[in-house]
Formats: C-alpha cells, structure tokens, sequence
C-alpha cells in the first residue's frame, strides 16, 4: 500500500480498530454493506483525539494523512486519493498542554459510484515538530487536497503523487515526526457505519462497552466518562443515493450544452445524434450509479421531445427556455 507502511507495522501492536454497532452511534443505525453500484460512498473523518504521549518536543503540528485507493466503476485501473488536514487546533500545540478531541468532520472520500471492488484505506495521525517551514508546507498540502477534492476521481489523480510526496518530505524530514495513531486496512465488503482506531492494547479496554457523543464524536466509556488516556480517530463510512455533485461531471455537461444549442436552433436531428452520445457518455460515466446515469438520460431525453414535439420532432414546436445543466431536476422525485 502506500508509503508509511513501516511506521504501521512497527507500532500496529498497540492499535485498536472497531466497528461500532448501532446501539453505541447516534441513530441507532446498523452497519450495512454497500452493494455494487447502487449508492454513493462517503468516507468523513468525525474526530481526533490526542494527548500527552511523549516529551521533548516544545511545540507541534497535528495533521492528518489519508490515503484510499479505490476501483471505480466501468474503470480497469486503480485511482489513489490523498488528502492532508491539518485543523487549526492542532497547530502549534504544547504537548505539555494537550489534552482535547478534535471534532474534525472532513470529507476523505466522496461522494463516490461503489463499485463493489475493495476499498484500500490508509489514515494516520501524525504529530511533527515545529521548524520554519512547516506550517505554510502543512498548510499548502492541505489547499492543494481541498483544490483536488475528493469527489471527482479524474480532478483528484493529478494530485495524487504530490500531495503524497509532499507529506512524505515532512515526515522524512530532519525534525522529529511521529505517527501517533494510524489504520491501514482493506475494506471488502465496504460497510456504513462508525469505525474507531485507537492506541491501546486491545486487551486493555473493551470497545464494546464505548458510545459515540452525539455532539462531539467523543468515546464515552461505560461509566459515561470521556476517554481520556489513549489518543484516538474516529471516522465514518455513509452510503447515499444522490451525489450532490452532479452537475459537475465535465464530459456531460460539455455534451448537454451541445444537445442544448442544438434544441434553441431547432436542429432535431443534431439534438437527436447529440442525446445518443449523451446517453453512452452518462452509461459508461465512473462518477453516476446506474439508476442516476438512466434517469438524467431520461430527462434530456424528455426534454428534447418536449421542446422540438415527439415522437415526430419538428422546429416549430419550440415554446420555452432551456435549462441549464445544472438545473436539471435530477433528483426532483425523491
């Protein structure tokens, strides 16, 4: 997988991984896998926790690293997304201090077509010592994944290598750096809900005892007391059926403008030609479930007949303005 595996394997003995179950999450909603190409994924990172794990550092950066590699539907190869957050308030922190849950709510992954295929994720916190550069290189990282997002794949595949070069240069660097909590692991089936890593031997606690603060995302104990000895993240898997993204699909977008001046001038066999190229670019689209790729065909379909008369098109018929791509009702129905 990616490139701080050794630091994995050399610390993973002391981690914890869990998948909450419904009774310990608000809503009460219970773990489900997510079929093939049928919904889109979402992967947010809820919180993170830190603490006063080690001495010598007068002053520290907290970022997080994410690194998923995913299959996306109707592709042949892999897409890795990185992405770096860095939250305001683990930056220049005291460890002598540090003592907090970090309610994070960034957005790793998503929303994303499920393809079905394994989901490989790699997320770690990392504390890194203070030196000249490394806020405003910390800071880069972080507007170059948000410029990148995390919901296109083609958009994110550029800036892929050096965001991850880019956190691997400070990590490597000569301060110190340390990978405070971290999960390396493949999902398959990929499966909704609330996951929790933590630096603890595992036989030290009981994560079925935990619960998740509703307001926070803190883990609460058995006896409702905060968990307070063991740096932690928590980070949680969603599945929808609506990408609210949509109309930023570049490919169909640029080809219903097309279908679109085509209606205007009342050219019924361009709109016609221009609806079957918009059909096949919608089916074969990595970024649209089945169901959502049919239903916007459907609508441009609906609307060529409407404005040019169907079934047997003609100019005249032409009545009203056409909307633009993003105006398109989607998801009206739902």
């Amino acid at each position: 997988m990616s490139f701080w595996d050794s630091l994995m394997r050399k610390r993973a003995e002391d981690w914890l991984y869990y998948h909450f179950t419904a009774k310990q999450v608000p809503g009460g909603f219970e773990p489900e896998a997510i079929p093939p190409n049928t919904a889109y994924v979402n992967i947010w990172l809820k919180a993170a926790r830190v603490v006063n794990v080690r001495s010598g550092l007068k002053r520290f950066y907290g970022a997080v690293h994410s690194y998923i590699r995913i299959l996306p539907i109707a592709q042949a190869d892999h897409v890795e997304v990185n992405t770096v957050v860095a939250p305001k308030f683990l930056q220049n922190v005291d460890p002598r201090n540090l003592d907090r849950v970090v309610p994070v709510n960034h957005r790793l992954l998503g929303p994303i077509a499920h393809s079905g295929n394994d989901v490989e994720m790699e997320v770690g916190l990392f504390s890194i010592e203070e030196a000249d550069l490394v806020a405003p290189y910390l800071g880069m990282l972080e507007q170059v994944s948000n410029l990148a997002g995390v919901g296109f794949l083609k958009s994110a595949l550029p800036f892929a290598a050096p965001i991850k070069d880019g956190i691997n240069a400070i990590l490597n660097g000569e301060g110190d750096s340390i990978l405070e909590i971290g999960l390396s692991r493949v999902f398959q089936p990929l499966k909704t809900g609330f996951h929790l890593v933590m630096r603890v031997p595992q036989d030290h606690v009981d994560p079925g005892t935990f619960k998740l603060d509703p307001a926070t995302w803190r883990v609460v104990g058995p006896d409702n007391k905060l968990i307070k000895d063991y740096p932690y993240m928590v980070f949680e898997i969603t599945a929808t059926k609506e990408k609210h993204d949509w109309a930023k699909i570049t490919e169909l977008k640029r080809q219903y403008d097309l279908v679109k001046d085509a209606i205007v001038r009342g050219d019924v066999a361009e709109a016609n030609a221009g609806h079957l190229i918009f059909y096949r670019l919608a089916r074969t689209a990595n970024e649209l479930i089945e169901e959502d790729a049919e239903r916007l065909a459907k609508i441009v379909r609906k609307l060529i007949d409407d404005s040019l008369g169907g079934p047997q098109p003609h100019a005249a018929s032409v009545t009203r303005k056409v909307p633009e791509f993003e105006d398109l009702a989607l998801y009206s129905d739902h």
